[in-house]
């Protein structure tokens, strides 16, 4: 039976085949050349690389003159005819291709990696079984993804893997600034790739040796930058050391104390804790490589430093050993150290390597993209368009490793707190129409994904979605919320007062304009200060949220 990659030389073979029937067709892909390739880059020892990048270019992306679209649209219905019964892979999987530069965020020998999609934001899981005992967590992949199914994707042959820490924080910033130039996703085409990554321009040299000190100061200067005592941020940094430790994500927990507890900059305070826990958890893994190795399927690998060349066949005999010994039920630890050491890679210390691939920050992101891009392929773009306020979900759950880790738990902290602190909406409709594409993404998590959790959420989500859009009208005419201001629950009206009452038995009334008194609930979660003899609020929150407050007292 054919593999995937085979289904995808063969159907990307088709595409050339039809396109070269065509003369003037033909005659565009030859004069695209000198387009394509700027510098000259063409000529370099990598020639049948870029060659095949030009040609993904060429079929996928570039429209033709003569044919008046992109070549794999035009032909994509006779590509059908032709090659339907021969590959288990439909059109979808050139259609849907994308190119760009992904940094490896997880990669496991023998199986797989995820990698990110710096300019999309969108992470994706690779099937690469080979190339990933090759790739580390770090290097940055330059070039196609194609989806092969059941939201999984392969690389193409030609993409590039570049092990340079310090050029890939370079890129980084490069694509943040863009992105803070303009909204929306950021879209990138393979002929800019060429002129970005292949050229004569030298990649950058040395790398400096990982610190894990060095980065545990870098982040408590971050926090207390981002308003934190230097008593928490230390505590905070304890409690991220050995939740990482343990194998746990602590970053939500501490998250909400900074909310309810410290007037922070939160979405700083979210970055340093994410990333630092990154460290403590992936610490070996982050040291910078100082060789690097061409992986067997393609992937050319790129650095200042020696290149060594892994023969395939060396590949298949450790893939082989491994599986031969996992079948006698040998120990898994030495046989995933075996195969490390035969792939020339380092093993990571204390890490359940098996497990690797399900636990990386950002697969909240990767599955909002997902959901995305169904919604677009079955309702349409206009459709889809309307849902992307939900990437604010991709943005608060950047530190969630798992997707189970997506709960009853994060719906309620994401929609009764963050996005009325942090998600910078403009209006109550906006609100509602995020909360609305909250509860589709949730059934279709449910659908398409299996996650059961989620659908006894769908009661509570509607209950938001009418809550939420009231407390936005609400927050038109409250104080700003100082760290201080103490949390009261709203117990009941009198006249022009709201009733308060605190976890302690305490009552206050808070005069409230007629407007505000309308829109509060009982058992609505207010913060107020006293101002000029009078109890003044600060913010306000739906009465939903008193279930995350109870279960963290609990």
């Amino acid at each position: 039976m054919p593999t995937a990659r085979q289904d995808l030389e063969r159907g990307l073979q088709t595409f050339q085949e039809l396109a070269q029937r065509i003369p003037e067709l033909a005659r565009e892909l030859e004069e695209s050349r000198s387009h394509y390739f700027a510098s000259g880059q063409a000529e370099r020892a990598d020639k049948s690389l870029a060659d095949r990048r030009h040609l993904e270019w060429f079929l996928l992306e570039r429209p033709s003159d003569h044919l008046g679209g992109v070549p794999c649209e035009v032909l994509a219905s006779e590509w059908v005819e032709r090659s339907g019964r021969t590959t288990s892979l439909g059109p979808e999987a050139f259609l849907q291709s994308l190119a760009g530069a992904f940094e490896v965020t997880a990669s496991e020998p023998g199986r797989g990696l995820w990698a990110r999609d710096l300019f999309g934001l969108g992470e994706y899981p690779i099937e690469e079984a080979e190339a990933a005992g090759e790739i580390r967590t770090g290097d940055l992949l330059v070039g196609r993804v194609f989806p092969i199914g059941d939201g999984v994707f392969r690389l193409s042959p030609a993409v590039s893997c570049f092990r340079n820490p310090d050029l890939v924080g370079a890129v980084r910033a490069d694509i943040e600034r863009l992105r803070g130039a303009r909204r929306g996703v950021l879209r990138i085409q393979q002929i800019e790739l060429e002129r970005l990554f292949f050229g004569d321009a030298p990649i950058a040299g040395d790398v400096p040796e990982f610190d894990l000190e060095a980065e545990r100061q870098r982040a408590h200067e971050a926090l207390v930058v981002a308003g934190l005592s230097a008593a928490d941020s230390t505590r905070a940094l304890e409690l991220v050391r050995q939740a990482a430790s343990e194998g746990r994500s602590v970053v939500t927990e501490l998250l909400n104390e900074l909310a309810f507890d410290t007037d922070a900059d939160l979405d700083q305070a979210r970055r340093t804790l994410v990333d630092l826990w990154a460290v403590e958890t992936h610490g070996a893994d982050l040291e910078p490589a100082r060789t690097a190795q061409g992986a067997t399927t393609g992937v050319a690998t790129r650095s200042r430093r020696d290149e060594v060349e892994s023969s395939p066949a060396d590949v298949r005999a450790a893939l082989e050993a491994f599986d031969a010994g996992r079948a006698e039920g040998q120990d898994l630890d030495a046989l995933f150290a075996q195969l490390a050491d035969d792939l020339g890679v380092d093993a990571p210390a204390d890490e359940d390597v098996s497990g690797s691939l399900q636990d990386f920050p950002g697969v909240l992101g990767a599955m909002v993209e997902e959901f995305l891009w169904d919604v677009a392929r079955e309702q349409g773009d206009a459709h889809a368009a309307r849902l992307e306020g939900l990437r604010r979900l991709s943005q608060y759950g950047a530190h969630i490793g798992l997707f189970e880790d997506f709960r009853r738990r994060e719906i309620l902290d994401f929609a009764g707190r963050w996005l009325l602190d942090e998600g910078e909406l403009r209006g109550s409709e906006e609100a509602r129409s995020v909360l609305d594409a909250l509860r589709s993404f949730c059934a279709w998590c449910v659908e398409r994904h299996g996650h059961e959790e989620l659908a006894s959420c769908d009661e509570l989500l509607q209950a938001l979605a009418s809550s939420v859009p009231r407390h936005v009208l609400v927050r038109q005419e409250t104080l700003a919320r100082d760290a201080e201001d103490t949390p009261w629950f709203v117990d009941g009206f009198e006249l022009e007062d709201v009733l308060l009452t605190s976890d302690d038995g305490k009552r206050k009334r808070l005069r409230v304009s007629e407007s505000m008194r309308s829109l509060l609930r009982t058992g609505d979660v207010v913060h107020a200060r006293p101002v000029d003899g009078s109890w003044r609020m600060s913010a306000s929150y739906p009465a939903e949220l008193r279930e995350l407050l109870e279960r963290a007292e609990g």
